[in-house]
């Protein structure tokens, strides 16, 4: 699995560049060619990427919970300059709230931001966070990752990506739509309504008590897709995210202290 994650990002950006994708500052501009992040697609150089996005797709287990998780991790990333990416991790008690260790860490991105393609830019940082976590954590800990799971047009976002490699219970919390719909002829329960793409249910859309941007919760890996949503419910306050990930969102923008 390591090609996911290295190789000479000059490489790839000229890869990119030879099919007409511009990169500037470590980013895909989509704008320059005239697409939309949706309509963004193309069979090379990303074919493999693509590859390798189903074979982590056909890994996923979206079983149960064995038991009520003690500990919550929210895992986010900020890029507060193109070339720097700061990653955080808050652990937290499920049941009183508190923090119980968080931590950061500072990397250069290694690859472009491409719609779809969120893991190969994000997981080498995920994955150091988890390693950092993993002694403070328990059996029963699941994680909440910025970005989508399940809901994905090759059912293998970021979170499932993270959730697989690393063999942890993690939760997609997505803040953009990237495939499927809304269920319009759905009953809609406290804010949540399944998104559908033909005649699978992929994840969920939740929205807040007072309304407000909604929330794209999928599975990642080895949970269930109403224990996501009930998970992201339970711990989230009055703010858009889910406390964990609120934490960590806060933390790697140099919001929260900060440990090394």
């Amino acid at each position: 699995m390591g090609l996911w994650i290295t190789g000479d990002p000059a490489e790839k950006e000229s890869r990119l560049a030879a099919e007409g994708v511009v990169v500037q500052k470590g980013a895909v501009d989509l704008a320059d060619v005239g697409m939309t992040a949706g309509e963004f697609e193309t069979s090379a150089p990303l074919a493999r990427l693509q590859e390798l996005q189903r074979q982590i797709a056909a890994e996923v287990r979206e079983t149960p919970l064995p038991r009520r998780p003690a500990l919550l991790c929210g895992l986010d990333i900020a890029y507060p300059a193109p070339e720097t990416a700061i990653g955080a991790a808050v652990l937290m008690d499920a049941d009183s709230g508190e923090i119980v260790w968080q931590h950061t860490l500072r990397d250069t991105p290694r690859f472009p931001y491409v719609p779809g393609y969120l893991a190969f830019r994000e997981l080498p940082l995920l994955l150091a966070l988890w390693e950092a976590v993993g002694p403070r954590a328990d059996r029963s800990s699941v994680c909440f990752v910025d970005g989508n799971g399940r809901l994905h047009p090759r059912r293998a976002g970021v979170a499932c990506c993270f959730g697989v490699l690393a063999d942890v219970p993690t939760i997609g919390v997505g803040k953009s739509l990237l495939c499927g719909r809304p269920d319009a002829t759905a009953a809609r329960i406290a804010g949540e309504v399944p998104i559908r793409q033909e005649d699978e249910t992929l994840g969920v859309m939740v929205r807040g008590r007072r309304g407000g941007r909604p929330l794209y919760v999928s599975v990642g890996h080895r949970v269930s897709l109403a224990q996501c949503v009930e998970l992201t419910q339970q711990v989230r306050t009055t703010h858009r995210l889910p406390e964990p990930l609120y934490l960590a969102d806060r933390l790697s923008k140099g919001r929260g202290e900060r440990s090394r």
